[in-house]
């Protein structure tokens, strides 16, 4: 197989981050867990019902997840994706100049594109799959999967598409094989 018919089936790198939409149980799953710690070395009955409502709050935690499938933009149009590409996406949020028209540094920092505005255009057309349903979020659906999200995870959702999209990708090696 020559490197052109490697090329026609190539796919960019994907990655799956769980947006967890009952953070809340959290609190709870601290506060037991702590319990549990505390109650270390005494018999006490009530542990496996502490054990027992911590299962349940993980399954809860599991169960309210949103399953977020970002993939790399690409560098060049690609047949049948309608995202941007990375240099599309970065021309439409370029980096804020001063009165001296110097970059600002937040911006220079970030790469050169704006980092206010860039991160969540960046995330918004990283994002193809919502627990494994293809998507293309218009503004109203954008808002309202924003609306679930804490900055932290928002923060997350930013460090994996960078990732994705800045990383190398090369062949993994594996000790164990």
């Amino acid at each position: 197989m020559g490197w052109k018919d490697k090329t026609k089936g190539a796919t960019l790198p994907e990655r799956i981050v769980q947006i967890v939409t009952r953070g809340s149980l959290a609190a709870e799953h601290e506060q037991i867990t702590e319990q549990l710690e505390q109650s270390k070395g005494s018999s006490l009955a009530s542990s496996g019902d502490l054990r027992a409502r911590l299962a349940d709050i993980e399954q809860e935690m599991r169960d309210s997840s949103v399953s977020a499938l970002l993939r790399a933009l690409p560098r060049n149009r690609r047949p049948g994706d309608t995202r941007p590409t990375w240099r599309e996406l970065a021309d439409a949020h370029p980096p804020r100049l001063d009165g001296d028209g110097v970059m600002e540094a937040r911006d220079r920092l970030a790469g050169g594109i704006n980092y206010q505005t860039f991160p969540e255009a960046m995330v918004r057309a990283c994002i193809v799959e919502l627990d494994g349903e293809a998507v293309s979020l218009d503004d109203a659906d954008w808002q309202e999967l924003m609306s679930a999200v804490a900055q932290g995870q928002f923060d997350e959702l930013v460090a994996n598409a960078w990732e994705i999209n800045k990383d190398k990708v090369s062949i993994p090696f594996s000790s164990g094989a």
